[in-house]
């Protein structure tokens, strides 16, 4: 999948984890997300995330990241 905006993907192992999960960081925060388990749905945050950004920024690519970490 592509983006045009930088990932940053953290790796957590966590023992209790019964099915891999990720968590988005909140765009202008620290705090992370609910986490969210279908890979489809991963991949319709980034999209809508970086549409949303390039329709307020007018531009073609941003270098503010999307942040994930992913439980497994």
């Amino acid at each position: 999948m592509g983006t045009r905006r930088p990932l940053i993907l953290q790796m957590v192992h966590d023992l209790s984890a019964l099915k891999p999960r990720c968590q988005f960081q909140d765009e202008d925060s620290e705090e992370y997300g609910s986490p969210i388990i279908s890979a489809t749905a991963v991949a319709d945050v980034i999209r809508s995330r970086t549409e949303a950004l390039l329709k307020k920024t007018k531009t073609a690519v941003l270098p503010k990241p999307i942040v994930m970490r992913d439980y497994h």
